[in-house]
């Protein structure tokens, strides 16, 4: 994952993506992960069996993404 953040900040993300643009797009993410919350918490419960009141715990993940 690392290596591949790398290579896109390097290339298409880094060079041809302003950091204004970057942080439009990132806010958009975290908007889109609010709005889906459940859906998102049910297919985390699905994949790792983790109860869905818990997965459905993200706020800290958004609050990340809109640092």
């Amino acid at each position: 994952a690392v290596a591949a953040a790398r290579k896109a900040f390097n290339t298409t993300w880094g060079k041809n993506v302003t950091g204004f643009e970057r942080s439009k797009l990132l806010n958009k993410l975290a908007d889109l992960m609010e709005r889906d919350q459940q859906e998102l918490a049910e297919l985390e419960s699905l994949d790792n069996g983790k109860p869905v009141r818990i997965a459905r715990y993200i706020p800290l993940t958004i609050n990340c993404t809109r640092s």
